[in-house]
């Protein structure tokens, strides 16, 4: 494999747990938008955006997701909030420099994390949440001048830290995973009845569980780490004689822990996904198992003929690691750029 190689620069050395790449001034050209700012590429001109209350030493902003959501031609963010416990959705004015206003959503308590994926296939992304005031839930998006978001609750079974998003069975639905199952969507996701799958106990994850088919058999499997524990893992989808499924658990990394943020991206070009992941900084003010350990930022590359990973370093040591969210793109080259 011809190496790839990564040089890391600094944008802003001010703490954060997420970030979001966007257009976010129409201009063609990629930009960050990270907490209270938004950095225009490719300069990465520094904007303030908002502003964040900081909490028991975090930014109390846990997800920050593109999406024009009144239709105006502008790219607005959706993030979750785990003290104010709130979803809401920041509107793009279209002037650097100029406040965003913020419209709230729900408070569906604790907000851990949020993924923004189609749910009922019409299109439009809608809001998957792992918040602890609800039950298993999504929430269909409405765009247009007076966005809206319907919630539809699910199950209470699965509802802990941990959740992600997939097709499992194969039939062309996005489903939705928990640590200790799935829920089967069906062919109408927002008036019918979810069917519940308790199949699989993976423990406190991080999010999003990740569905991809690891051994190329066809099947979805999952990925995952230990958001507050050591391990990282994949789960390889069987199928029995009845048409019942087992899960069989491998362990990808065993040595680091807190991979709390995943994401897969093709970053050779071989059509095979690697998989992105790091440590958490500070996460459970540095409590957990394996807390007070270095950071880092990894990257894996999968053979799939024997499904052994092979690791390679982004960076270590020097308090950059995965947060809340990572986010893969190719941004255009200047002296100040991040790749």
């Amino acid at each position: 494999m011809k190496p790839i190689n990564f040089t890391k620069h600094c944008i802003d050395s001010g703490k954060n747990e997420t970030c979001a790449i966007a257009d976010v001034d129409g201009d063609g050209i990629l930009d960050i938008v990270g907490g209270t700012h938004w950095y225009k590429g490719p300069e990465w001109v520094k904007y303030p955006m908002r502003e964040m209350p900081f909490i028991s030493g975090y930014i109390d902003n846990f997800a920050d997701l593109p999406l024009d959501v009144n239709g105006d031609g502008r790219v607005d963010i959706i993030s979750g909030s785990w003290f104010r416990q709130q979803i809401a959705w920041y509107e793009n004015p279209g002037e650097p420099g100029a406040p965003w206003r913020e419209h709230i959503i729900d408070h569906p308590g604790n907000v851990e994390a949020l993924c923004l994926v189609d749910i009922d296939g019409d299109g439009i992304p809608d809001i998957l949440p792992n918040a602890f005031g609800i039950p298993v839930a999504w929430y269909k998006t409405h765009i247009g001048s007076e966005p809206y978001w319907k919630r539809i609750d699910i199950g209470d079974e699965g509802r802990t830290h941990g959740i992600g998003y997939g097709d499992i069975n194969g039939d062309g639905r996005i489903d939705i995973i928990t640590p200790s199952g799935w829920y089967e969507a069906p062919p109408n996701p927002v008036e019918q009845k979810w069917k519940w799958h308790p199949e699989f106990n993976l423990k406190s994850t991080g999010i999003p569980i990740l569905t991809y088919d690891v051994n190329n058999d066809g099947l979805a499997d999952l990925i995952w780490g230990g958001g507050h524990d050591y391990g990282l893992f994949w789960a390889e989808q069987c199928l029995k004689p009845d048409g019942s499924r087992e899960w069989i658990q491998h362990e990808i990394d065993m040595s680091w822990s807190q991979s709390h943020a995943l994401v897969l991206a093709d970053l050779d070009n071989d059509g095979i996904s690697e998989l992105i992941t790091g440590k958490r900084y500070g996460a459970h003010g540095e409590g957990d198992p394996g807390g007070k350990d270095p950071t880092c930022l990894y990257w894996y590359k999968l053979d799939r003929d024997s499904q052994t990973w092979t690791r390679y370093t982004l960076d270590y040591g020097t308090g950059v690691g995965g947060g809340m969210q990572i986010c893969v793109a190719a941004l255009m080259v200047t002296a100040n750029w991040i790749s």
